[in-house]
């Protein structure tokens, strides 16, 4: 079988994994915050306070 190449996706990830756009698929007040080495998106529940 041949290996076929992903491409890159066409926007960002973290331009679409949103605190609403997530909190609406989780049903949970969420916050995506870019991740302190890597920079990708990390998912977090919303701490009320």
């Amino acid at each position: 079988m041949e290996a076929r190449e992903l491409e890159p996706p066409a926007v960002p990830p973290a331009e679409v994994f949103t605190d609403t756009l997530l909190g609406e698929a989780y049903r949970q007040p969420v916050e995506a915050l870019p991740h302190p080495r890597t920079g990708v998106p990390l998912v977090v529940p919303k701490r009320i306070a």
